[in-house]
């Protein structure tokens, strides 16, 4: 059976200005329905990696296809690529502008110039799974940080990509606001979209993602399912980063349960701990 990609990079690479490489040669299959989380310090690429994926940023070279495509740079492919693939940035702030909530979720579609009862439908369907139609007459400005989040997803998601991309999601949220997103983001994922997000929180990364990317200098040290990233020690250390709290725990008491199944949640390994 063959494997279904919805996005490839092949050999990807991009210079700001500056001269500053923060892509190299990136080479990457995303397959599609998955769950990504991208992983690295500051400068490791992951923002600008994402400006890439929506063809916001050119490469300086290499390939980039969607859906089986060659993305050629082309007015036409670029609005293509732009309905199929969104991008939510680290802060709402700097994508949103409409003066209510409401305009805000509708900009999108109707400058796509769809039929006002489709656009209407769609905004009501994205309140609905985001919780957010209780503040679709406000300003965006004047609702919470938690909550502009949403509507920036929100803005995104009545055009219905196909891959949804995420820079720091939950960067910034309070515990209840990040399950919040944790839930919209298992939500978005079981109805068939494609989630990439980026993280600096290793213990979300490690019990959410699918797949986990580890970059570092504009390039990508390895990619692998949660348990295969994060047991590779080498790789870790050369990132900066750190073993998810859950890890270090079962670490501790791995001796007495040889052979087990690595625990992505407290559940699980509240269930390890008491088969002891």
């Amino acid at each position: 059976m063959a494997v279904d990609y919805i996005a490839q990079l092949k050999q990807i690479a991009y210079s700001y200005p500056d001269g500053t490489k923060a892509i190299d040669a990136i080479s990457l299959d995303i397959l599609r329905g998955g769950r990504i989380a991208f992983l690295g310090n500051n400068g490791a690429g992951k923002s600008t990696l994402f400006l890439l994926l929506n063809g916001i940023l050119k490469p300086a070279s290499g390939e980039y296809l969607f859906d089986g495509k060659l993305v050629d740079y082309k007015r036409k492919s670029l609005f293509e690529l732009r309905k199929s693939v969104g991008v939510v940035f680290q802060e709402p702030d700097n994508q949103l502008f409409a003066p209510t909530v409401y305009e805000e979720l509708s900009f999108g579609p109707m400058n796509l110039g769809m039929p006002e009862d489709e656009v209407r439908a769609r905004i009501e369907q994205v309140m609905q799974v985001l919780d957010i139609e209780k503040h679709k007459n406000k300003p965006p400005h004047l609702i919470s940080y938690g909550q502009k989040k949403q509507v920036a997803i929100g803005s995104l998601l009545t055009m219905k990509p196909a891959m949804l991309v995420l820079d720091e999601p939950t960067s910034g949220l309070d515990g209840e606001h990040t399950e919040q997103m944790v839930q919209v983001l298992d939500k978005l994922h079981q109805a068939g979209t494609t989630i990439l997000l980026s993280t600096h929180d290793v213990n979300f990364a490690f019990e959410w993602a699918d797949t986990i990317v580890l970059m570092n200098n504009g390039k990508i040290e390895t990619v692998g399912t949660a348990a295969e990233v994060f047991l590779n020690e080498a790789a870790l250390e050369k990132c900066g980063l750190k073993l998810p709290a859950i890890l270090q725990v079962y670490n501790m008491i791995a001796h007495r349960c040889e052979g087990g199944k690595l625990p992505k949640t407290v559940a699980q390994l509240n269930k390890i701990i008491s088969d002891l």
